[in-house]
């Protein structure tokens, strides 16, 4: 049986890990953008529906994933390696594209209604960064 602080020295490591890569901190100004025009219970809503996307996509990760990187034939370094150099480009260009242009309204209903799932859960909040910190914790079994 595990010792109460191997347990809690995993969960701590485990929940940093996962805290610097989906950056609820950092990601607010740009939940915020994305929202802007929405009501305060409308925003509520929002959030909680991420939250609950993001929290399902990830822990769906968590149990499947040894079954989908064998289908696909792919190994964890693999995933590291592109979920890292994802993390790299993405940064760049958030540091040296210019201001995208928000969706208004009529642009949300002709792409298909709600933005809930994509763009704020995919690829903002359980993007390709998660979801290989995801998979290297449940590799490795921290």
């Amino acid at each position: 049986m595990l010792e109460t602080t191997s347990v809690l020295s995993m969960f701590t490591f485990s929940f940093a890990s996962m805290f610097a890569m989906v950056n609820p901190i950092g990601m607010t100004p740009v939940f915020l953008e994305q929202t802007q025009g929405r009501s305060l219970s409308e925003r509520h809503s929002l959030a909680y529906q991420v939250a609950a996307y993001g929290a399902t996509l990830l822990v769906l990760t968590l149990f499947f994933e040894s079954y989908v990187l064998y289908f696909f034939g792919v190994s964890l370094a693999d995933i590291q390696v592109a979920g890292g150099l994802f993390v790299f480009y993405t940064a760049w260009t958030m540091l040296v594209a210019p201001p995208a242009r928000t969706l208004d309204q009529k642009d949300i209903s002709a792409i298909g209604g709600d933005i809930a799932f994509f763009p704020l859960t995919i690829p903002i909040t359980a993007g390709a960064g998660s979801l290989a910190v995801t998979l290297s914790l449940s590799r490795n079994r921290v």
